[in-house]
């Protein structure tokens, strides 16, 4: 019967393109012929050839008895798989004239139309000359002309069909072809240039025949391009959509070539020239710019290829020997109690999560055939734990995200689960651990968001105390786990670790520790650790492989002996890189690529067999051979590296049936992994570049339809994610276009991160929003919300950069522009107070006062008492630098005596990146210290440093300590001060905070210079100064100077001292700042009596100047050195009752400072001078 006659020639067809894709597809159309059999209305054929007209027909009743046994081999099909099949994507094309091109698809297989799709395709332009040959004009009418014209289309198909490719376009010259879609193939460009040469030898017998017939000479061009652009196929001949400028190049190609001949574009010949002879035709002209084009020749000479098969494993680990073994040792230290470290670092695809899984192999084996690697020890069953921190580029900024998400993994959270459920199976979990006291309980909660529901009491802490406990919380947790078994610690691609994890990292790193834990950290060597080599650390760097080594793992791969011709070719494309040859390789089995005969001139093929140029051209083949539905795999990539079923579930529009299926392909093709059961299967592409493969094939339609989808499902059915995890819908909602939801989750991001002190995370998210708020239309909506997220931007620019770097200002004076458009005054007081602070750090004290004075107003007018306090901050500090220490205490003491609540530092962090309470203490020590109470200064400064220590607050620590060391300078106390300094700037290193690095080396080198290294004391102080003033502060500068000028005179260098004075008056002139400036000016009279020490009248004028500006400050401590200097000279000059009037007064005015060296020594020297 005709039905069942086509179907097997569709079954047997020699194009592989015309076949069944699957054996559904032929049981699915055998399956009709059967039903229809018993069905008494006539029927048409399944299949019909193009030049016959279908006869309505009875089927005989012998179909049934010739169908039947085809069809009962295959067996039942399951509903899912029919599904997948009814969607399977074939070609319809037809190669007009041959015997398999009379044969169509059935209706079960015929190709649905595809969504555009983004691809780097090659298209061949085939055109003849028979409307543009003035002979072949003259001489054939217009019947005949067509004739010719769909003698060479049929021509165009066949070669077309028998190359692999597609037929685009039917145009009025001849046609177009693509090459690479709507099937990809990794040697696409060689078909579509092989495809132009047949078309030139299948012109032979056209010519002949017109030649014969009508005495004229009819020519043929191929003319080749290949380039990206949008592709979309609706499933029927010649409806191939291709934009870009893809179709204008070859069209202006085609003109350049000679008649029967191929040429191809430079783009085209940089993938073919190894497998084609051609020729420069040398630089054409062209729209776009002048390119260099060939002339294709010939194809080189190659071999068949045939059928060949291979194990479908996982590829034996090939040389790492070295470093599986070095990796199982220091397990076996580790498990001895000898903690270790290893950095196991190499670009994508070289095996680092290989290396990963062989020691976690090694570690517990018996899930994985390569056990090659094992050693006796771990094979006799010796307990041991794995726990595995995951990282993700989707959540750079998520703070905590592994640890986060390694609990809810190790719990077996469900989305489904209540709040109960979660922290039940939490509080059993530290049960087990002996880790379930109220505090860990409380913040292992909070860390997974999930509310006690009165269960066990709140955290009554600040959020940077309650990171640093939940960082020793985590770190006890893996103790406690290491004292029951030996632990394998793994955090996979540590350059997506977000900062705060990297923090903890970094710390348990330093710690080191005796308990049997091995910590394996994998990254690429763009990402640098901010921790330095330490003892129990081993770096281990990966290498490409060699060519021996590539070809033990083809031959590993295929089964069988590789020719070492094969693998020259391979080892030379793929650079080593062990996923590039893996994937290869599976490649080279799919496609039938290598024979299996070791002759290599058998396999010769290879050297035309296009190798891609980028692995997502080879990974888009795979998938569009295995038949996948490529946008199951594109929407997964948009979703992220690591998704859920549930997630996927909810944007699909696939029935589950269908989406299992389509999932369950990309796990067989081994371009997913999973984990657990549906429906809770968690899905990992197995390397971000297939991911990044399949993403970067969508169009920009369509993948903002997909982010928009996401980010609506995961807003509307996991809003535990919403809630936790902001910056995941933002994300979405960006890509997708969504300004409006995007800026929403960017603001709810940055607020999050702000809350956790998680700076760098707040500084990315809050940018994101601004960039998008940036391209929104101007209205007074859009001006408030980039008021917020300027203001709340400010607070971790000033933690990471610095008060006073520039873009901290542009930051600030952005947002006072906005309040001023609209009139705003609770929304001005801190971008106000921010601008504040940055005109205090630039040492602008007329500027910082005139904003202090209005921060006063507003504050006035507010009930809100951290108004209150910020401008009493304000009010005071400007004052202590220009030297009005008594006007600045009452506004610091304001600040001290009001009740600093949680609720009321919680609402000055919005704005304030340090605690003013600390603040308010540290420059009240400063004050009373100048104004001659040095035990008050030191109380101030010690409660400063205490609380900021009992708030764990790292910045406001840092601030305290720093504080500190100019009480401790100011006492010349040199132990204290350097240790001050170096702990404050290596807490500030830790942290990130640049801010305080030149504060603190200035202060470092003072002690080092005070210590007698001279040299190198100037060097940190000079450096300090460099540093300090990067940051774009100059505050304080004249006291840094005075600082420089004693260590240079300590050091005997005078006239670097000089310079030093010279640079500090200046400052001091130019920006009023003055409080160090009696120091100075007595420092001047010591170097002029160092330089000329005959001249005493000139450092006598000094001393009595610098006594003079100290008493008119009323700062009594730099009274008693400028008079202390003063009487020391006078007494040299026999001048005694004038040294004792000038000197007495000051040391009895005063009342504290028993303890005050200096005082001590000018009491002293008071009672050498009474008579």
């Amino acid at each position: 019967p005709r039905e069942l006659e086509n179907v097997c020639l569709t079954a047997m067809a020699k194009s592989l393109r015309h076949r069944y894709t699957t054996a559904t597809d032929l049981a699915d159309d055998l399956r009709k012929i059967l039903a229809s059999s018993s069905s008494p209305p006539p029927s048409q054929s399944l299949v019909t050839p193009p030049s016959e007209t279908p006869a309505p027909s009875v089927v005989a009743p012998s179909v049934a008895a010739v169908a039947q046994p085809l069809i009962e081999p295959l067996g039942p099909v399951p509903e899912a798989i029919q599904s997948a099949a009814g969607r399977s994507q074939v070609d319809s094309s037809q190669g007009v004239g041959s015997r398999s091109s009379s044969v169509r698809r059935s209706s079960s297989t015929v190709r649905r139309i595809r969504e555009a799709e983004r691809r780097r395709v090659t298209v061949v332009k085939f055109s003849c000359d028979v409307f543009t040959s003035a002979d072949i004009l003259e001489t054939l009418d217009a019947e005949e002309q067509e004739e010719v014209l769909q003698e060479f289309q049929q021509l165009c198909r066949e070669v077309t069909i028998e190359c692999g490719g597609a037929i685009a376009q039917l145009s009025e010259d001849g046609l177009r072809a693509c090459f690479g879609y709507p099937v990809a193939f990794e040697d696409a460009t060689q078909r579509a240039v092989r495809a132009g040469l047949r078309l030139i030898e299948k012109m032979a017998p056209l010519r002949d025949r017109v030649r014969r017939k009508h005495m004229v000479e009819l020519s043929a061009i191929s003319a080749v391009h290949s380039d990206h652009a949008v592709v979309q196929d609706t499933g029927e001949e010649g409806s191939l959509s291709i934009v870009g400028s893809l179709l204008n190049f070859v069209g202006q190609l085609d003109t350049m070539a000679d008649p029967n001949t191929v040429i191809i574009s430079h783009e085209t010949f940089q993938l073919v020239q190894r497998f084609f002879d051609c020729d420069s035709l040398g630089q054409k002209r062209f729209k776009g710019g002048p390119q260099e084009v060939y002339h294709v020749k010939s194809e080189r000479a190659a071999g068949s290829r045939v059928d060949m098969a291979g194990p479908e494993v996982l590829t034996p680990l090939i040389g790492r020997d070295r470093e599986v073994g070095l990796l199982q040792e220091r397990w076996e230290q580790a498990v001895e109690g000898m903690g270790q470290v290893v950095l196991l670092i190499g670009d994508a695809g070289l095996g680092k999560s290989r290396l990963v899984h062989t020691l976690k192999e090694h570690v517990l084996p018996g899930s994985t055939h390569d056990s090659r690697h094992r050693s006796d020890k771990r094979d006799r069953g010796e307990r041991a734990a794995i726990i595995e921190w995951r990282c993700s580029a989707q959540h750079h900024g998520s703070a905590l995200y592994p640890p986060t998400e390694c609990f809810e993994r190790m719990l077996g959270f469900d989305r489904k689960d209540s709040a109960k459920e979660r922290l039940d199976k939490l509080v059993e979990h530290l049960g087990e651990l002996n880790l379930d006291g109220n505090a860990e309980i409380a913040m292992l909660a909070s860390m997974l968001s999930i509310p006690l529901e009165g269960r066990f009491p709140p955290l009554d802490i600040n959020p940077q105390l309650q990171k640093e406990k939940t960082f020793e919380l985590l770190w006890d947790w893996l103790r406690e786990q290491a004292a029951r078994q030996p632990v394998l610690f793994v955090l996979e691609d540590l350059h997506w670790l977000d900062p705060t994890t990297l923090e903890f990292i970094e710390q348990i790193v330093a710690k080191g520790s005796n308990d049997p834990i091995l910590i394996l950290l994998t990254f690429r060597p763009e990402f640098v650790t901010p921790w330095k080599s330490i003892a129990h650390q081993t770096q281990v760097a990966l290498n490409r492989l060699t060519k021996r080594q590539i070809g033990e793992m083809m031959v590993a791969k295929v089964g069988h002996d590789v020719p070492q011709q094969v693998i020259d070719q391979i080892a030379e494309r793929t650079d080593g890189v062990p996923l590039f040859v893996e994937e290869f390789t599976r490649t080279i089995i799919e496609s039938n690529a290598l024979s299996q005969s070791k002759d290599v001139s058998s396999s010769g093929s290879f050297r035309t067999h296009e190798i891609p140029a980028t692995l997502q051209d080879l990974l888009i083949a795979r998938l569009d051979r295995m038949m996948i539905d490529i946008e199951v795999a594109q929407l997964a990539a948009a979703i992220g590296r690591e998704f859920s079923y549930e997630v996927m579930r909810a944007v699909s529009e696939l029935s589950d049936a269908e989406l299992q299926t389509e999932l369950q392909k990309l796990v067989a093709a081994d371009l997913l992994g999973e984990r657990g059961r549906l429906p809770r299967t968690k899905y990992t592409f197995k390397h971000a570049l297939i991911q990044d493969a399949a993403y970067n094939s969508l169009v920009k339609r369509k993948r903002q339809q997909f982010h928009q989808r996401i980010g609506e499902a995961l807003e509307s059915q996991f809003a535990d994610t919403a809630e936790t995890q902001p910056e995941i819908l933002a994300g979405h909602f960006t890509e997708a276009g969504d300004a409006a939801r995007a800026i929403d989750y960017w603001d709810k991001a940055g607020t999050r991160s702000l809350e956790r002190r998680a700076f760098r995370e707040a500084i990315q998210h809050l940018r994101q929003g601004l960039e998008l708020l940036r391209d929104q239309p101007e209205a007074p909506e859009r001006f408030r919300r980039e008021i917020k997220l300027h203001t709340a931007l400010g607070v971790p620019l000033q933690a990471t950069i610095g008060y006073s770097a520039p873009e901290v200002e542009q930051n600030y004076a952005r947002a006072h522009e906005l309040c001023g458009r609209l009139g705003l005054t609770t929304e001005l007081f801190p971008v106000l107070y921010g601008m504040f602070r940055y005109y205090m750090l630039q040492a602008k004290y007329a500027r910082a006062n005139e904003l202090a004075a209005q921060l006063v107003v507003l504050s006035s007018q507010s009930p809100v008492t951290d108004f209150v306090v910020a401008s009493n901050r304000a009010m005071g500090s400007p004052l202590v630098y220009e030297g009005k220490h008594r006007q600045a205490i009452p506004f610091l003491e304001k600040v001290a005596a009001i009740v600093p609540t949680l609720e009321l530092r919680a609402q000055v962090y919005r704005y304030d990146v340090v605690d003013p309470w600390i603040v308010a203490r540290s420059y009240m020590s400063w004050a009373y210290w100048l104004l001659g109470q040095p035990d008050v200064a030191q109380r101030h400064s010690d409660e400063a440093v205490h609380i900021a220590e009992e708030l764990d607050h790292s910045f406001s620590l840092t601030l305290a300590l720093s504080f500190s060391q100019w009480i401790h300078q100011f006492n010349r106390d040199v132990v204290r001060t350097r240790e001050t300094a170096e702990k404050a700037l290596s807490l500030a290193q830790e942290h990130g905070f640049a801010f305080w690095f030149g504060w603190c080396r200035v202060m470092l080198g003072w002690a080092m210079s005070q210590q007698g290294e001279h040299a190198q004391g100037i060097t940190e102080i000079e450096e300090g100064l460099v540093s300090w003033r990067a940051q774009g502060s100059e505050l304080g500068s004249h006291y840094y100077y005075g600082l420089l000028a004693e260590a240079c005179l300590t050091a005997g260098r005078l006239d670097k001292a000089a310079t030093a004075l010279d640079q500090a008056e200046q400052f001091a002139a130019t920006t009023g700042e003055g409080y160090w400036l009696p120091e100075v000016v007595r420092l001047r009279g010591d170097l002029l009596l160092r330089a000329t020490p005959a001249d005493n009248a000139a450092a006598e004028a000094k001393f009595r100047e610098a006594l003079a500006i100290a008493t008119q400050q009323d700062a009594r401590s730099l009274q008693l050195r400028a008079a202390f200097s003063l009487a020391k000279l006078l007494a040299t000059q026999g001048r005694t009752a004038e040294a004792r009037d000038e000197l007495e007064p000051v040391c009895h005015s005063f009342t504290e400072g028993v303890r005050s060296a200096e005082l001590d020594v000018a009491r002293q020297f008071l009672s050498s001078l009474r008579p």
